[in-house]
């Protein structure tokens, strides 16, 4: 199995570094659980064009200044860097291993996202 295109689109890059590190703990369970996992594909390394949206909702580990055309790492990128230079979750990130609940933010956001919690499911 090859997991492809896992991302979140979050412009100022709050949830991006913690969905990263939740999502490859996930990984490294499979993996420890036999699952034959041979790749991970993060969603996106540069923001891109969403036909619905624009350029607006800030998918990429890189924020691209369109006018410029500069690339700048966003804090999640070097979560990813760590992530994927040690080849496991170090242990200054282990603390982001807990999957998130999008509702435990109270930042405005260009997408809300309410989980069943906080539906009353």
């Amino acid at each position: 199995m090859i997991v492809a295109e896992n991302g979140i689109a979050n412009k100022l890059d709050i949830l991006r570094p913690r969905y990263i590190v939740s999502c490859v703990a996930q990984v490294i369970e499979a993996l420890k659980g036999g699952v034959d996992v041979r790749g991970y594909l993060h969603w996106s390394l540069i923001d891109n064009y969403e036909w619905t949206q624009g350029f607006r909702m800030g998918v990429g580990l890189c924020y691209v200044d369109y006018s410029t055309k500069k690339r700048y790492l966003r804090p999640s990128a070097l979560v990813f860097r760590e992530i994927t230079a040690s080849r496991s979750i170090p242990e200054a990130l282990e603390y982001m291993k807990e999957p998130i609940k999008l509702c435990e933010f109270r930042i405005c956001t260009e997408v809300f996202l309410i989980c069943d919690e906080c539906l009353g499911s």
